[in-house]
């Protein structure tokens, strides 16, 4: 029906009293604004609150530091692990100061690349870690492996026995033994020989375990005929040995002892320098 009045000149059908005024935003659905993963991590009241306090505790750097310094066995994984924390730590503590201070789309790229950088120096410290743990090993077998000389019971100086003895900390892998003439003289035909090349005495792929494990060779009975010498008088002799560790197969290390006996003394050996230039052994 249709009605018709000064006020209202033509409406149809009546209105509404209840809806009397129209809202046309209020029709319009609103979009929530998104959350990103960064914002609910480290907007977290845990993170910002609880984790700042904690980290800003004595308890941290003083468990950090103790790992850093430990010394003994597994040194160097409990170092990497001290190392590690550290980083997690100062990536933590960068990602709840970003959160706080940056603007929403830097964020997680400031994070992310901090992150990146922390553990890529974590890394470089981890690695000179290793470089200096096998360091160590090749400077602990160098220093500990130790070369000498055995007369027989019969004093026959011919059938001495020369020894390697490993009193490192690691094992000694493949190995090369060698003997080296400086100067050797004989009465029987009056034989003299100086300055000889080094003949390989023993290749073993045997491994030296640390702790004293020994490897003896009868030198000059490969280099000469045992009886072939009836009357030696005098012998210079170096001894090497070419090793590489197991724990390090491809880096070859190489150690010498130089060792002098004389008939004038029965023939004891005595350990000289090895670069000695004028021998003492003489005709």
């Amino acid at each position: 029906m249709l009605y018709v009045s000064k006020k209202y000149p033509l409406r149809y059908p009546a209105p509404n009293p209840a809806r009397r005024h129209f809202y046309p935003l209020k029709g319009i659905s609103s979009i929530p604004e998104k959350v990103h993963l960064f914002d609910v991590v480290f907007g977290h009241p845990l993170m910002r609150e609880k984790f700042k306090s904690f980290s800003r505790h004595g308890i941290p750097p003083l468990l950090i530091g103790a790992l850093l310094a430990a010394t003994g066995h597994s040194q160097m994984f409990w170092s990497s692990l001290g190392v590690l924390l550290c980083a997690l730590w100062l990536s933590l503590e960068m990602g709840v100061w970003i959160s706080e201070k940056w603007r929403k789309p830097y964020k997680a790229i400031g994070f992310c690349t901090f992150t990146c950088g922390w553990c890529c120096l974590a890394m470089l410290v981890m690695y000179g870690f290793l470089v200096s743990t096998l360091s160590d090993q090749r400077d602990d077998v160098f220093q500990n492996l130790n070369g000498t000389v055995t007369l027989p019971p019969s004093r026959y100086v011919m059938d001495s026995s020369f020894t390697f003895r490993n009193n490192g900390k690691t094992s000694i892998g493949l190995h090369q033994v060698s003997c080296k003439i400086n100067r050797f003289y004989a009465n029987y035909g009056d034989i003299s020989i100086e300055d000889s090349r080094s003949r390989i005495v023993q290749d073993s792929q045997v491994p030296l375990e640390p702790g004293g494990d020994a490897q003896s060779d009868i030198c000059l009975g490969f280099i000469f005929a045992p009886q072939s010498l009836p009357n030696p008088k005098c012998a210079d002799i170096t001894l090497e040995m070419f090793f590489a560790l197991e724990t390090q197969p491809s880096y070859v290390q190489h150690k010498e002892f130089r060792f002098i006996a004389d008939k004038k003394d029965d023939f004891t050996w005595h350990q000289q320098p090895r670069k000695m230039r004028d021998s003492p052994c003489k005709k």
